[in-house]
């Protein structure tokens, strides 16, 4: 049994494994021949390599698998809401989103010289419709509650047990 946090550290080391494993393949589908009657050193064939790729991608499945499962069926309350993992994720980075947008037109709020074209420019003012106050206070406000969430979120992947022999 591993942790829901553990199986996602785990679940990236097996990714690594298998991308690794993938360009051992990619080089072991040729051979480099320096001269006439000499070869480079032969290392594993390609399909022992894709071998062990289907096993340690066949682990990997197995383990998302278990993962998907958590954040669909596991639940945490945020804000008096019940949320499964899943949801919670989504809400997670939507809310960072919307913090970084509120932010950024903080940065842009007040009245803004433009013009249509550069040929026959039309010149106009453009105004915020918000205070550089309210945006700013929204953006702080929208990431400090994600980052609350986000740390119920690992909480929780603290607390859920995968079966998965993380020892193969």
């Amino acid at each position: 049994m591993i942790t829901l946090a553990q199986a996602l550290h785990i679940r990236h080391y097996i990714d690594m494994q298998r991308e690794a494993l993938a360009r051992e393949r990619d080089e072991a589908a040729f051979k480099i021949k320096l001269a006439v009657g000499v070869d480079e050193e032969k290392g594993p064939d390609i399909f022992t390599i894709s071998q062990k790729l289907a096993a340690v991608t066949s682990d990997f499945i197995q383990l998302n698998k278990l993962i998907m499962e958590a954040n669909a069926t596991q639940t945490l309350t945020f804000e008096g809401d019940v949320l499964t993992i899943g949801e919670a994720i989504d809400l997670s980075k939507v809310m960072r989103r919307e913090a970084k947008w509120f932010l950024d037109m903080a940065s842009r709020a007040g009245v803004i010289e433009c013009s249509t074209g550069a040929t026959s420019p039309i010149r106009y003012l453009k105004e915020s419709t918000f205070t550089k106050g309210e945006a700013k206070e929204t953006g702080f406000d929208l990431s400090r509650r994600s980052n609350a969430l986000s740390l119920l979120i690992n909480e929780a992947n603290e607390k859920v047990l995968l079966d998965f022999d993380a020892a193969k």
